[in-house]
């Protein structure tokens, strides 16, 4: 009774926090790097790495002392800083340098479902992008919470000669050309010095553009002309062989 009773004053609680803010949960932000979402997101995908990339990834948490959340909370930015300066310590982290995913999440709040990924550069987490934005229940418990590790911190990441010759055709032709028709489409299309090696389970992968929690790759094994899709947490599916018309999808 008295568990029940608990977790109905928490949901309480959660949904007052969701209509107005707690004015104690805004002024703990100021000694407090992480709210308790952010925290329990982070402290997620660092369990399910690699021993030895969990003992990086601690330190780098430990080491983030400044946090700019961008776009109303859906992008949360992770600083180290020293001296007025951003300085990661050499000794937290990855051999893996490049700009990569490291992780998708899905989870729920209450009754709303929330999809994230946790991205990397140069070597540390450096941005967790959730959507919708988690500004209104960053206090609130996290519920059916599931990490998929797609990126690999521990290995280094491969050179643009190594991937280039694994580009689809379509893709390099449209980034080639001076067509705009797609600007509007949101999709952040990956230039090709920001091309990179994404690991799922079903294989590897290159990314080629982003918009919001929806992905479009290459195979990242073999050349081929084949566009792939795919949303956090779930495997890329092929939808064809034309980058633009990938682009174009609803």
């Amino acid at each position: 009774m008295r568990g029940f009773a608990r977790a109905a004053g928490h949901r309480l609680a959660c949904f007052v926090r969701r209509q107005m803010p707690s004015l104690i949960d805004r002024v703990s932000l100021l000694w407090r790097t992480f709210t308790p979402t952010e925290a329990v997101l982070l402290k997620a995908v660092i369990a399910t790495l690699d021993p030895q990339d969990q003992i990086l990834a601690r330190r780098q948490l430990a080491a983030v002392n400044h946090v700019q959340r961008l776009l109303d909370w859906t992008e949360v930015s992770l600083f180290a800083a020293r001296w007025g300066q951003v300085r990661w310590p050499s000794e937290a982290l990855f051999p893996n340098r490049g700009e990569f995913e490291l992780a998708s999440l899905k989870f729920s709040i209450g009754r709303m479902p929330y999809r994230g990924s946790l991205w990397c550069v140069g070597g540390h987490m450096f941005s967790l992008v959730v959507r919708p934005s988690i500004k209104s229940v960053a206090f609130c418990q996290v519920q059916q919470l599931a990490v998929a590790v797609i990126g690999n911190p521990g290995a280094s990441s491969p050179s643009r000669p190594q991937l280039a010759p694994l580009l689809p055709p379509s893709y390099l032709q449209y980034c080639a050309s001076s067509v705009t028709e797609y600007q509007s489409s949101e999709w952040r299309v990956a230039k090709l010095e920001d091309v990179h090696l994404v690991h799922r389970a079903s294989g590897d992968y290159l990314f080629l553009a982003q918009r919001d929690t929806e992905f479009l790759f290459a195979n990242g094994s073999s050349p081929s002309s084949r566009i792939y899709h795919s949303v956090a947490g779930e495997e890329p599916e092929p939808v064809g062989e034309s980058f633009a018309e990938a682009l174009a999808r609803p």
